[in-house]
């Protein structure tokens, strides 16, 4: 029997949208991206990165720094309704916040692969063939699961 794998993109799309589901996942059509996703690309390759590096002795400022190059390298292919310095702004804020929050660094592994069995909600019974995919960065505890 062959699995089928599930994200929370895939469901997410075909639940809000079927003709754009099918249009991206059937048809590979691409979109252009949104604000939404060049924010936490960003924010994501940022902690990535300091996950990778270590997590020592960044500055407000050098985070500044490095987010703008970051986000000048990669501003390309999304559409922007608000000044690209605004986004910025917004992704300094919160990777600032994630680099001096202890309680969130350290527990992360990016893009660990993740894959869960999905169950009938009714019975509990373990859907066969069928799984949830993800790729996370960690985990809180057995329950909680952070993903950037």
């Amino acid at each position: 029997m062959t699995k089928i794998k599930l994200s929370y993109s895939r469901v997410s799309k075909y639940i809000n949208c079927t003709a754009a589901y099918k249009y991206s996942y059937v048809d590979g059509i691409k979109f252009e991206a949104g604000e939404p996703l060049f924010i936490g690309n960003i924010v994501h390759e940022f902690i990535e990165m300091v996950n990778k590096e270590g997590n020592g002795g960044f500055t407000d400022q050098q985070i500044g720094e490095l987010v703008d190059i970051m986000a000048e390298e990669k501003k390309s292919g999304y559409k922007y309704e608000t000044s690209l310095d605004d986004i910025k702004r917004e992704i300094r804020r919160l990777c600032t916040f994630w680099y001096n929050s202890d309680r969130i660094r350290g527990i992360l592994k990016p893009e660990e692969h993740l894959l869960v069995p999905l169950r009938n909600p009714t019975t509990g019974e373990i859907i066969e063939g069928v799984e949830l995919e993800a790729y996370i960065d960690g985990y809180i505890d057995e329950i909680h699961i952070v993903d950037y």
